[in-house]
């Protein structure tokens, strides 16, 4: 590894020069800065700020590193605070959130700032990678509760498979063989594995009652739920490996009114949240662990003692609880989009069979099918759908038929109560009778790799091509200045291929690249008069900066379902920037590590953002209006939407856009009031005869128009026209209306 000797030497500069331009005190415009960054460069040389300390061997900095701070890690971090602090110490702390790829930034953040040793609680598995470099280093280290394979270090490790072993045999007297389940973490950690070990040797519970879960909370409570779902009230009792677990198990109990008894490792809590009473504690003393890992390690840092593993163990008590289940009797039927925030209220729906004894049937279309199935629907003299949901540009014909309930007569104030102010006025111009509530909503946001966005040597790059900073686009014309700067055909110096992704596979998909250059542009289909004006400027720009973004697009693109949209490139680290529907990015659902980490996100140039939507209404000539009433109360109850949010829904209530844990996850949801207040819907295009023309009949005429836009090389304007006749002869012949 280069050191500060031979930047120097290879600049042909004294070491104290070179110490000087790292720490800014040389002139950014000299000849002297940047012979030193260029041989900074090429040799890969990190500067470690630490650098006096470091000849001495000692800054009295130690990194310790936990998945989190949720129990029971905090007892973890007390102990070698405990420790460190009356040994003259310092600890930094740092969360991976058992993300390898932020593990690996914080290692390497901790050999820039020279820590003395390192604790961790390791999200890697075995030893290589980053690890290696710690013994390479000959960095002191300490593994609490987990091992990495390969690793001869310093260990402090629980006899987990013992006391599994000894919970689930006590189980075994009071529960059969296929009602007592093991949840455990995804990952192959050694504490997971020891949990497993002991619960096969305790012969009381199949091999399949082995349940991998990703550790990620919203994530497990999305698994879990799934489990209960498809067993049916058949778990009375979860063995959980660590306590996050324990806790969706007792959430999802707690929502399908299921009295399952949840064992779980903890630490030395003594007591817990009125709605946790189901959570047996198999208590370890996780304040000792993290105490002796802190004197393991300064032992081994002075030099007094090799490294060893220290094993502790614990005694446990039992109890046990019965469990109760219902039976549905009655059923309601739900037509709805066929989608992921769909399938999540589906999956919900399952605590109503519970709770009111009610049965919850979801029939999933595609969009053209659902469209289709409304209007049979309306025409229809019997109800086949007591709930339907549509997409709220659909509403002005479906509320004109007398098809549609009115909600406001058994859930009145309730309805405004429930939604924040900008949700409801989003909604508002299509529900003038309020027979619908807001299911999914969402914005377009620009998603950003940071890192690459604050990398000085990049900045400084784009300022020398540009002449402006390299910052999160403010317009259109800045979006495709960094596409290009970031796509390799252009810049062989990029680190990535492409410089952004565009949705290309379909109509819908291009359109929502096109409307929201063709609003910030100030263009529009048709004029306050009703005359088309596609050939206008604002329109001709707006499609030229569409083409030209799509020079700089990955475009080949397979997602795993439709709703991933644009997001998967950027997680997967190859793109640096992405524009799409916010409510898509989920970078949870993922098994392999991804770059969420390193992104930030802001609102579209000039915040002209497509306003996505969709809600629900009850057919009127349901015979269980009263049932179905009762049902979307329910659906939009605080404790439901931030479920639904957890599991990746999208209901947009009060409650979800002001809870902290959910803002914090998903920084978009900052970005709501702005990008609702400067969003803009499809425009209503009048047909002759003063009828609205079907949404989708525009959308095929513009979404034809950018397909030929990005295929051919035709003029923009001679396009442009050519749409602008086909719309004219649509609003003349009056067929394509609603």
């Amino acid at each position: 590894m280069a050191t500060i000797k031979d930047v120097a030497k290879k600049a042909g500069v004294s070491i104290a020069t070179v110490s000087n331009v790292m720490n800014g005190k040389v002139s950014s415009e000299s000849e002297t800065f940047h012979l030193v960054h260029e041989a900074a460069k090429e040799l890969n040389y990190r500067p470690n700020y630490n650098a006096k300390n470091l000849k001495k061997g000692k800054t009295r900095l130690i990194g310790v590193l936990l998945p989190h701070l949720s129990c029971p890690y905090t007892d973890i971090y007390r102990g070698i605070s405990k420790v460190l602090e009356g040994k003259e110490y310092y600890p930094v702390l740092k969360l991976t959130e058992d993300n390898r790829l932020l593990e690996k930034d914080i290692l390497e953040s901790f050999f820039d700032l020279g820590v003395s040793g390192i604790i961790a609680v390791p999200a890697a598995t075995e030893r290589g990678g980053i690890y290696s470099q710690v013994e390479e280093k000959k960095i002191p280290f300490v593994a609490v509760e987990r091992r990495l394979e390969g690793m001869d270090c310093n260990y402090v490790v629980f006899d987990n498979a013992v006391l599994i072993e000894r919970c689930a045999r006590r189980m075994k007297e009071v529960y059969r063989e296929n009602q007592i389940f093991l949840l455990h973490q995804k990952g192959y950690y050694s504490a997971d594995e020891d949990c497993r070990a002991g619960f096969m040797r305790a012969k009381a519970g199949r091999e399949e009652n082995l349940i991998a879960v990703n550790p990620e909370r919203d994530e497990a409570f999305k698994k879990i739920y799934d489990l209960f779902v498809n067993k049916k009230g058949q778990i009375p009792c979860v063995i959980a490996s660590t306590m996050n677990l324990a806790k969706a198990v007792c959430e999802v109990a707690f929502m399908l009114e299921e009295n399952t008894v949840i064992y779980a490792l903890a630490g030395s809590e003594w007591n817990l949240h009125g709605i946790y009473r189901n959570i047996h504690l198999i208590k370890r003393d996780m304040v000792m662990a993290g105490m002796k890992a802190a004197q393991m390690l300064v032992e081994q840092e002075k030099g007094d003692k090799d490294v060893s593993t220290f094993y502790l163990k614990q005694r446990n008590f039992w109890q046990e609880q019965e469990l109760t289940c219902y039976t549905p009797s009655r059923q309601l039927h739900v037509l709805a989009l066929e989608s992921e925030a769909t399938d999540v209220m589906e999956k919900l729906s399952e605590s109503v069979r519970a709770k009111y004894n009610l049965q919850v049937i979801y029939h999933k279309r595609s969009y053209e099918e659902l469209k289709r199935e409304l209007d049979r629907e309306v025409q229809s003299p019997v109800c086949s759908y007591d709930i339907v949901m549509m997409d709220k540009t659909w509403l002005p014909y479906y509320t004109g038929q007398d098809f549609l309930y009115e909600l406001r007569k058994e859930l009145g104030q309730e309805m405004l109560r429930q939604y924040p102010d900008v949700i409801r006025k989003s909604f508002a111009p299509y529900d003038k009778r309020r027979c619908v509530l807001p299911v999914i909503s969402s914005i377009q946001t620009i998603y950003y790799r940071k890192d690459c966005f604050e990398d000085l040597e990049l900045k400084a790059d784009f300022l020398s091509q540009f002449g402006v900073p390299l910052t999160p686009p403010r317009n259109w014309k800045e979006y495709n200045m960094i596409s290009r700067f970031f796509t390799r055909a252009y810049n062989p110096n990029s680190p990535f291929s492409w410089g952004t992704a565009m949705g290309c596979s379909d109509r819908i998909n291009l359109l929502s690249e096109f409307y929201p250059r063709q609003w910030a542009f100030d263009g529009t289909i048709v004029d306050r008069w009703g005359d088309v004006v596609l050939e206008q400027d604002g329109n001709v720009r707006a499609l030229n900066n569409l083409r030209e973004t799509y020079c700089y697009s990955k475009k080949e693109m397979s997602y795993e379902t439709k709703d991933d949209e644009l997001f998967l490139p950027i997680l997967k680290g190859e793109v640096p920037m992405v524009m799409g529907f916010a409510s898509h990015y989920n970078p949870q659902k993922y098994k392999e590590q991804t770059y969420a980490h390193r992104l930030g996100v802001v609102p579209v140039p000039r915040g002209k953002s497509m306003l996505g939507g969709y809600c629900v209404g009850i057919n009127n000539k349901s015979k269980h209006i009263s049932e179905a009433c009762a049902y979307l109360r329910w659906m939009i109850s605080d404790k439901v939407s931030i479920a639904n949010m957890r599991m990746h829904g999208y209901i947009p209530t009060a409650a979800v856009y002001s809870h902290t844990g959910l803002r914090m996850k998903y920084p978009w949801m900052n970005l709501v009031s702005q990008s609702f207040a400067g969003g803009g819907n499809r425009e209503k295009i009048i047909a002759a005869d003063g009828k609205q023309i079907l949404p989708e009949a525009v959308d095929e005429v513009m979404g034809d128009m950018l397909i030929k836009a990005l295929k051919t090389d035709r003029k923009s304007i001679d396009l442009l026209n050519e749409a602008r006749e086909k719309i004219i002869d649509m609003i003349e012949k009056c067929d394509k209306t609603f």
